[in-house]
């Protein structure tokens, strides 16, 4: 590794220099103590040690640290969100039903109700911002079993129309019904139903 300089400071001693990625990165983020057992110079910040490990790193994260203590990259990449946790900039609604795949949902629906291409167009506007490249109208199966059937957990809770009553309360699919119709979901009773694709209905994307 090379020397870490910045403004004119070697941030790292030489044991430290000599450290593998995941390694230098955890001691960064230990206890002051454990810092400085692993060679820091105790007179320049953690803030300017981040600096400079991003400098040669430019793929970290460093939002995705400290490391809890006792953790490695590993353990926390291996610990999976509970449905309803705030996750990737949504919240989590556990493996997507319709492809196994992780899968998030908005915070809310969508500000207005839309028929079935402004639905579509909706989605395709969303997977224009990072990480959300696969934003998409849920399917009947993710609208049922991940969002429905998670409607009261964590984060989620509150966050549906469960009046029954139509408009309000019944959500649009992805999925056509026919050529004019499409798949639709009252979230009071969970019942699966059609209605007009020009109808406006709550969207709730997801990705």
């Amino acid at each position: 590794m090379p020397n870490l300089v910045l403004d004119g400071i070697d941030i790292f001693d030489a044991d430290v220099r000599a450290l593998d990625k995941d390694n230098l990165i955890r001691a960064l983020f230990e206890t002051a103590a454990n810092v400085a057992a692993m060679g820091l110079k105790p007179s320049v910040s953690k803030a300017y040690a981040v600096d400079a490990l991003t400098a040669v790193y430019p793929d970290l994260v460093p939002a995705t640290y400290p490391y809890p203590l006792g953790k490695t990259q590993e353990t926390i990449d291996s610990a999976e969100p509970q449905v309803g946790d705030l996750d990737g900039g949504g919240v989590y609604v556990g493996k997507s039903a319709t492809t196994g795949l992780p899968l998030h949902a908005a915070l809310a629906d969508e500000p207005e109700y839309q028929t079935f291409d402004e639905a579509y167009a909706a989605a395709e506007e969303m997977r224009k911002q990072p990480g959300r490249e696969n934003a998409h109208v849920p399917t009947p199966d993710e609208l049922n079993v991940n969002l429905h059937q998670n409607k009261d957990k964590g984060k989620l809770s509150g966050t549906f129309n469960t009046s029954g009553s139509f408009p309000a309360g019944v959500y649009l699919s992805s999925t056509p019904y026919s050529s004019n119709t499409a798949r639709v979901q009252w979230f009071n009773d969970g019942q699966q139903g059609f209605s007009n694709k020009l109808d406006r209905l709550p969207v709730r994307l997801v990705w």
